[in-house]
């Protein structure tokens, strides 16, 4: 069965794609940067599948490189890519060396964990609507 990446995977949406894919059964890695939750979230999903938990920060330098690591060239199959990061504020206010660096989204952690999967693999985004003062990640996107 084809292996799932699940991102932001310790509550809210994560949480919910991971039991949904664990229901397909696809084993799974799951990324967060709360152990318990993570654990909480595998207990929840059971024995049915495998499970691998990644405790990583992808919005801190390093954490996407780590979760890479962790994969250790396994070819990954479905990336739902739903870490939460970005810089928020008016955007002359924003840092921009911050707003450069690469996070999990589309500067820096979809592209790197895409070169993971074969030609079939998949990419979900659960972010739909980019707000107000949340100009530089559009400008990403």
């Amino acid at each position: 069965m084809n292996t799932a990446v699940v991102t932001g995977a310790s509550s809210g949406l994560g949480a919910i794609f991971a039991e949904q894919l664990a229901q397909r059964g696809h084993p799974l890695v799951l990324a967060g940067r709360d152990q318990a939750r993570l654990e909480q979230v595998k207990r929840r999903i059971g024995s049915s599948t495998q499970v691998e938990l990644v405790v990583s920060d992808l919005g801190a330098d390093g954490g996407v490189e780590e979760l890479i690591a962790r994969l250790n060239g396994r070819t990954i199959d479905v990336l739902v890519n739903n870490a939460g990061f970005g810089t928020y504020g008016p955007f002359a206010d924003i840092d921009g060396r911050r707003a450069a660096r690469p996070g999990p989204g589309p500067r820096g952690g979809r592209p790197r964990m895409a070169q993971q999967g074969d030609d079939n693999g998949r990419t979900a985004r659960t972010r739909l609507a980019l707000g107000p003062h949340e100009r530089a990640d559009a400008a990403a996107r």
